[in-house]
């Protein structure tokens, strides 16, 4: 009998260690694995900058940045820094801190909230897939996820949905389109997949963050809001330009915005950044600008194909 217990116990530890094991190890059979390096470059951002600028952190030495008197413009900076030394190849290092700068509206929410739904209406982003669906960047399957995932943010900005909720609806996704890649090939969904894959981090991310504060709304959904606002501009900017899109540079741009959305109210509710309603202006001009406005004045028409029906 008490060998029968020990065998019992034996195989419980073993069953239990295997599934740590499996929980700490990226699961490489999962085709969104491939880009979740995206996601773990956005979290490293969010934990730079806390351990850098939090009051509360120990390990910060320099004394000429105080945190009572830190701006956005110095967080800013810090970020491209990190930008250009965060081990991407040169080329999209550089591409990476371009789009940060072109988003750097997104530290303030409002922003970035204005750029997805526009009079809190999710009407533009939805003709917006609509049109790269048209232009065959995207397919049918993948305009339903980033629909459900657009639906999902609206409900979580407006207190519909909490944050729990909204991060299962996240993982839901994954798995929808996990499966449809498997049937579509590793080439397939590429722009939908970096979305979710920073998605996901930021998810887990958030979860260890507001561990004091698990009601606060509509945070885990600006970083994704910045992603996806981020992806379709710069593809409609590329569609316009060139007649054609490069992914990678869709995928980093996804990153920029993600980046900026959350480290703008990281900084809010870290309470690292007291300067958080300062909003950031064009150098040539006293106006507050938004991303779209700084696109268009670039002379960039974001109605790059006909609009279509929703």
């Amino acid at each position: 009998m008490k060998k029968q217990i020990l065998l019992l116990l034996s195989f419980l530890f073993c069953l239990t260690a295997c599934s740590n094991k499996e929980l700490d190890e990226p699961d490489l059979s999962d085709p969104l694995e491939k880009y979740m390096w995206y996601g773990r470059l956005h979290n490293s951002f969010l934990d730079s900058a806390d351990e850098r600028f939090s009051p509360e952190t120990k390990s910060r030495t320099d004394d000429s940045i105080e945190s009572d008197s830190l701006t956005l413009e110095e967080l800013k900076e810090f970020q491209l820094e990190q930008a250009r030394n965060c081990g991407l190849p040169s080329e999209e290092a550089e591409i990476l801190v371009t789009a940060l700068e072109e988003k750097e509206s997104y530290y303030v929410a409002e922003n970035l909230w204005n750029d997805i739904f526009p009079n809190n209406s999710m009407s533009s982003m939805l003709v917006r897939l609509r049109q790269l669906q048209t232009a065959k960047y995207i397919d049918n399957t993948e305009r339903t996820i980033l629909r459900d995932l657009l639906t999902a943010i609206h409900q979580n900005k407006n207190d519909q949905i909490s944050n729990y909720d909204f991060a299962l609806k996240v993982n839901e996704l994954s798995h929808v389109w996990s499966n449809y890649s498997r049937l579509n090939g590793e080439d397939w969904g590429v722009m939908t997949g970096v979305i979710l894959a920073i998605s996901k981090s930021s998810a887990e991310w958030w979860d260890n963050y507001l561990y004091d504060s698990r009601s606060a709304s509509a945070i885990i959904s600006l970083d994704v809001g910045g992603a996806i606002t981020g992806a379709v501009l710069n593809a409609a900017i590329q569609y316009y330009q060139n007649k054609r899109v490069n992914m990678k540079t869709v995928g980093l741009h996804a990153l920029a915005g993600a980046i900026t959305g959350s480290t703008g109210i990281a900084g809010k509710v870290g309470r690292w950044v007291t300067s958080i309603g300062k909003l950031f202006k064009l150098k040539d001009r006293n106006k507050n600008y938004t991303a779209n406005e700084m696109y268009n004045m670039k002379g960039v028409k974001l109605n790059y194909i006909s609009t279509c029906d929703e």
